[in-house]
């Protein structure tokens, strides 16, 4: 009977550390949500990027995903503010600036713009948390006026 009793007891301190154990991995859990874009040639276009956390972040970037390696265009921190790559100076900008919810918004598009695009936030303790937002970008459709 006394043995009995010890292996319940032991069965229910396993089972504590267990929900103690899904309940800290629930917590601690990050996820960036985005949403891609579709949007007319020569027109402002937007992406956004939302990191559903209560860690702190330190810094978001945003790339430019290529086949060789992402291209760094814009980073936004408190300490530093607004830093925009020279290759991207007079096309885009960071314009929701925040370290939960970043966008960054297209001034004139082109087709050099369309693709996907990694939102990187650095974080305190967890490190990188990234998301993908992908801009498809499409013309006008030809209108033939038949006199």
């Amino acid at each position: 009977m006394e043995r009995r009793v010890f292996e319940r007891s032991f069965c229910h301190l396993s089972t504590y550390r267990l929900i103690w154990f899904l309940a800290a991995v629930m917590l601690c859990r990050a996820q960036v949500v985005t949403r891609d874009e579709k949007q007319l040639l020569n027109t402002p276009a937007s992406l956004r990027c939302f990191l559903e956390t209560s860690q702190e972040v330190l810094i978001v970037t945003w790339q430019k995903i290529k086949a060789a390696s992402p291209d760094n265009m814009v980073t936004f921190s408190k300490e530093h503010g607004v830093v925009v790559q020279p290759a991207y100076k007079d096309k885009m900008n960071i314009t929701e600036l925040g370290l939960q919810n970043s966008t960054i918004t297209f001034w004139n598009t082109t087709l050099d713009d369309e693709g996907c695009y990694k939102c990187l936030f650095n974080t305190f303790g967890s490190g990188k948390i990234s998301g993908i937002a992908c801009l498809t970008l499409f013309g006008e459709s030809l209108r033939i006026h038949r006199l």
